[in-house]
């Protein structure tokens, strides 16, 4: 957590959250890939929400379950998601130059 009050970790959490939305919202308006995309938003989204949400603040706002989420799933979905996403590199890449 940044800051010692929750309620303003929540709002520069929400507006970090906002910042990551529109960043991912050029990177697949450039590049038209969708899982590159949804590969980055997953993990801005867990660097951001990992950062701020601690034991004190799932208290505070009654979500001990964002905890337990962005502590122990949210990880394993990331590699899930960036291993796809290396895959999708590699045969997209070998595709090209088999067709050259």
């Amino acid at each position: 957590m940044f800051f010692s009050d929750p309620a303003l970790s929540l709002k520069l959490m929400l507006f970090c959250l906002a910042i990551a939305l529109v960043l991912v919202l050029v990177l697949y308006w450039k590049t038209k890939n969708i899982l590159l995309s949804l590969t980055v938003a997953s993990l801005l989204g867990q660097i951001i929400v990992h950062d701020n949400v601690d034991y004190r603040f799932s208290v505070f706002f009654n979500v001990m379950w964002l905890f337990e989420f962005s502590l122990y799933i949210w990880p394993y979905i990331n590699i899930g998601l960036v291993a796809i996403t290396v895959l999708d590199f590699v045969r997209r890449k070998f595709m090209r130059v088999l067709q050259d």
